[in-house]
């Protein structure tokens, strides 16, 4: 019987701190885009903006919040719509919170502006890969970011 070599995702290194649209290392990172979602549907991108005390203090937190038994989820409610759990789909969950002391507020915060950061992007480049850059703005504007 012979051995199956595991299969690996392909790692895409957006760290480059001046990348810009239009640069050969844009360019280069725009096709192992392309290619990798061709591909694999995926690729694991590795984006170091946030320093590794930041990711590690809110992976924990994460962590534990999802480690919660749904019944304390399923207390938490808000009056705004979103920010309470929510039982979608069977496959899907959403959890909204209220976060409560500062120092959560800025490390979820920054972390969610550079995970935009590269979400945007990746967007980006798959738009251009396309040729479709007449409708980038109207795109890219079509998502909204909410952290209350």
């Amino acid at each position: 019987m012979g051995s199956e070599t595991p299969l690996q995702l392909p790692v895409i290194n957006f760290s480059k701190q001046d990348l810009k649209p239009g640069s050969q290392e844009w360019d280069l990172l725009k096709s192992q885009v392309r290619q990798a979602l061709e591909e694999y549907g995926c690729f694991e991108a590795l984006f170091d903006k946030a320093s590794l005390e930041l990711r590690s203090a809110v992976f924990e937190g994460l962590e534990e919040l999802f480690d919660l038994p749904l019944q304390a989820k399923m207390l938490n409610v808000s009056d705004k719509p979103i920010l309470h759990h929510i039982l979608m789909h069977l496959y899907m969950k959403a959890l909204g919170l209220r976060i409560q002391t500062s120092l959560k507020i800025i490390s979820i915060q920054s972390i969610v502006e550079q995970v935009s950061e590269l979400e945007q992007m990746v967007r980006r480049m798959i738009l251009e890969s396309f040729g479709l850059e007449k409708y980038m703005d109207e795109h890219m504007n079509s998502t909204k970011y909410l952290l209350t």
